[in-house]
């Protein structure tokens, strides 16, 4: 399939991945509370540690073995057997593992029965395999089984999610739907492959599996371990306003991360037939997307944060705001990350400056860790984040300037703050003269921005894919009156 209509699925996944999460994160924070919301997030943040190793470099390496092998059936499917083998030791580890620190550390015993759910969540993820159907480009059964699966999880929540002693059930529906999507990943993974234990490449996957697994294992300490650390130092209160802070951030960012997920597979492709041109055309168009979709999101959490969280949550997450705010310029930070590690360093299979990438990023947010959140709780916790996804992209940019493919574009960067300046500063300054009711402050606010931004994105930025949209619609009314 095209990359445009991979791209139109991711999507529709995307779409999906930001309603569905409204629908039911709304209601399970009003119903279950906010400590009970950071109990699950607490729990699900020490079996999200161990979920990392049991995977290490599966996914990545996955969508890159995958996508070289595509047209060459037994290929695919040696490849696809060694990743499954590994995967396979690693999860029976990871399992020993978290049951061993269940039993023997006190911060968790009384939620043992929680500890249980997720070793039942470790083993699924096993069968998991979406970096195989992320390898083949398999987007569209992707998004119908995501659609369906949802769904079902969706009804199951507000079916049986009733009242805040039920977070224990809530976390066992979350590990189900991993469980559903698992099976029926497998079973139609047959379509495709034929696992056999027969010429196993064990030797030449286990290095490069290490490798990347780790940079996944620390890239993810900026915000897993944050959580953590903060459950054993400080309230379930606190956990769960930079818990639910990081949820939202995730929720917005998920269109960008999409798209660097569609793309990845395709620069493997064009990395191992040596078309350089490619490559920099399409970290191009990545680009020119990131800037368009990450600087309206940075100014909508640093101006509309408090009043998004009041009307989404409830009055009892407003703390979410404050690290919501801190954590804004993420949206600029990570999004150029993923084009400089996921679009750029895995597909040239740039697998020690990976490593050295997130281990640099690890130390960082480890250690702002322990010296900032004992003092600042969520707040040093969110900097902690910050600088650390800060020094990640400073390592990557260099690593990838080293090999001459991308060069960070200074100008039309600056270009796109000058513009937006005094946009931020209006929504600033209408945000705090403003005295209406809260929805209708919001969709005043809203309005306000949607306006600004398309009149640069169309006027000053000549942005193609709202020209394209505009020229389609334009079409359609034309259509539709004759």
């Amino acid at each position: 399939m095209s990359l445009k209509g991979n791209f139109v699925y991711s999507t529709i996944i995307t779409i999906s991945n930001y309603l569905f999460p409204m629908i039911v994160f709304p209601y399970v924070s009003r119903t279950l509370g906010l400590e009970n919301v950071g109990i699950c997030n607490f729990i699900d943040s020490i079996v999200t540690y161990f979920v990392f190793f049991s995977m290490m470099g599966i996914m990545t390496m996955g969508i890159r073995e995958v996508a070289a092998s595509r047209e060459d059936r037994q290929r695919r499917s040696i490849v696809f057997s060694t990743l499954l083998v590994l995967n396979g030791l690693f999860t029976l580890l990871a399992i020993i593992g978290l049951g061993v620190f269940t039993f023997c550390v006190d911060a968790v015993s009384e939620y043992r029965n929680m500890m249980y759910i997720g070793m039942f969540k470790l083993a699924c993820n096993f069968l998991l395999i979406e970096w195989f159907y992320q390898g083949l480009e398999e987007f569209k059964y992707i998004t119908q089984r995501t659609l369906i699966v949802k769904t079902c999880y969706i009804l199951s929540i507000f079916l049986l999610v009733k009242d805040r002693g039920d977070y224990e059930l809530y976390y066992l529906l979350t590990t189900l739907m991993v469980t559903f999507n698992a099976l029926v990943n497998i079973v139609y993974s047959r379509k495709y492959v034929s696992f056999s234990f027969r010429h196993l490449q064990l030797g030449k996957c286990f290095r490069p599996y290490i490798t990347l697994g780790w940079y996944m294992i620390l890239s993810n300490m900026y915000t897993s371990f944050n959580i953590t650390y903060i459950g054993f130092v400080a309230s379930k209160a606190e956990v769960g306003d930079f818990s639910t802070a990081t949820k939202l951030f995730t929720l917005f960012i998920m269109p960008y991360t999409s798209l660097s997920r569609v793309v990845m597979p395709r620069m493997s492709t064009l990395s191992s037939l040596g078309e350089k041109e490619k490559m920099r055309e399409l970290i191009g168009k990545s680009f020119s997307c990131l800037l368009t979709f990450s600087v309206p999101l940075f100014l909508v959490f640093c101006c509309f944060s408090s009043d998004i969280v009041v009307l989404i949550l409830g009055d009892e997450f407003v703390g979410v705001a404050q690290p919501m705010r801190i954590i804004a310029p993420l949206f600029l930070i990570v999004c150029y990350e993923q084009i400089l590690v996921m679009q750029i360093l895995i597909p040239v299979k740039a697998d020690k400056a990976i490593l050295t990438i997130s281990s640099i990023g690890a130390c960082v947010g480890i250690g702002l860790n322990l010296a900032l959140v004992p003092i600042l709780l969520k707040v040093g916790s969110s900097v902690a984040w910050v600088v650390s996804e800060l020094c990640v992209l400073l390592a990557a940019q260099y690593f990838v300037g080293k090999r001459d493919i991308w060069k960070f574009p200074v100008s039309q960067f600056f270009k796109y703050v000058l513009t937006y300046l005094p946009v931020a500063l209006i929504c600033i300054y209408t945000h705090a003269k403003l005295s209406l009711p809260l929805v209708s402050k919001l969709l005043i606010e809203s309005f306000l921005l949607a306006i600004a931004y398309l009149t640069i994105e169309i006027i000053v930025f000549k942005n193609t894919i709202l020209l394209s949209l505009r020229h389609t619609i334009c079409q359609r009314l034309k259509s539709f009156k004759s």
